[in-house]
């Protein structure tokens, strides 16, 4: 593959990367020359992020939103993903927003400068759930029909926890630094 460092690119051989691009290559070959043949109208991926740096999780999710909006451009595909990655849904938050952004004229050349309107997804091309925390066994929709995005989720309950115990430490660690002046 083509590894770009420091405005140089190089070529590293598979067998060398990480475990997360070992596993991610050849689904990628596999989607991608599947719709471009069109041998399927569905495909499934489960868990794209296990072992996958954040930054390419997000050129992983680039990729798939390309794929779809090209294929869907001429026949409808369906992509189911499992996922447990905050990453992965951040994403999928920005591809909502842009798309809604765009749908006003004055702003689509900005938005698709920022997000190419390739990699924009339609509020309803996409339904998102997640299983439920209380004791039924179901399925909770995550989309809120006001804005048309991901709601705030148990994926980043860990995130808010994490930041309001680092936040009261932080405010002991102040008050201890300015106890030894």
């Amino acid at each position: 593959i083509k590894v770009k460092a420091e405005d140089k690119e190089e070529l590293v051989p598979l067998s060398v990367c990480s475990s997360g691009l070992q596993s991610v290559f050849p689904m990628l070959m596999v989607i991608d020359y599947c719709v471009k043949n069109q041998y399927f109208d569905s495909f499934v991926i489960e868990e794209p992020e296990l072992n996958l740096y954040p930054t390419n999780q997000r050129e992983l999710l680039h990729f798939v939103l390309k794929r779809y909006n090209n294929a869907n451009s001429n026949d409808m595909i369906n992509v189911v993903l499992t996922t447990h990655s905050p990453y992965t849904l951040s994403v999928l938050n920005v591809a909502l927003m842009a798309k809604l952004v765009a749908e006003d004229e004055g702003f689509r050349n900005e938005v698709n400068s920022i997000v190419p309107a390739e990699e924009q997804l339609n509020p309803n091309d996409l339904a998102v759930y997640a299983l439920s925390e209380d004791d039924q066994l179901c399925c909770k929709n995550l989309l809120d029909p006001k804005t048309r995005l991901i709601g705030m989720n148990s994926l980043d309950a860990v995130s808010e926890y994490v930041g309001e115990q680092f936040d009261q430490l932080y405010k002991m660690y102040v008050q201890s630094k300015r106890r030894q002046v």
